[in-house]
């Protein structure tokens, strides 16, 4: 394919050179080239902690990780309740909150020890929650933000 079949129209203005566009490849520019999205956004910086490896108590009559990893694809759509420690915390993204917990349950090296949360309630990293939302799977929200399962519009219990 060429770049002509790619390009509905390209427009040359001689002289113009975007701000921070000098062509060069510095050290700044890598840095922001290989940011992620999720790092920060709208100036509400992502806070993070390690990996969960103390297991957290399972809610009753609710799910593991691990378990909502196993069944995702028979879940879409369905209510569902986790417990689980608060790894990661991004406000006002997208007009919610992004929350990722862990429960000490699934794989890291397979992704599936961790779940992401969008919420209006607000938590801290380090938080054990108790949270209750709609399951949805191999969601793109573009821009980076892929999630292969995610609990949506949930309530977020501090406990």
């Amino acid at each position: 394919m060429s770049l002509r079949t790619q390009l509905a129209a390209l427009l040359v203005v001689p002289g113009l050179l975007l701000a921070g566009c000098s062509g060069e490849q510095t050290e700044e520019s890598d840095a922001v080239q290989n940011r992620s999205p999720h790092e920060t956004m709208n100036g509400a910086a992502a806070t993070t902690s390690k990996e969960v490896t103390e297991p957290v108590e399972k809610p009753e009559g609710g799910r593991s990780i691990a378990e909502l990893w196993d069944a995702r694809g028979s879940m879409v759509g369905e209510e569902v309740t986790l417990r689980g420690r608060v790894v990661k915390y991004n406000p006002a993204i997208m007009g919610r909150n992004w929350i990722h917990i862990q429960d000490g349950t699934g794989d890291a090296a397979a992704g599936t020890h961790d779940v992401t949360i969008t919420t209006q309630a607000e938590a801290a990293v380090g938080d054990v929650v108790l949270v209750t939302g709609k399951v949805a799977v191999d969601r793109d929200f573009g821009g980076g933000y892929q999630y292969g399962l995610i609990v949506e519009d949930a309530t977020v219990a501090k406990e």
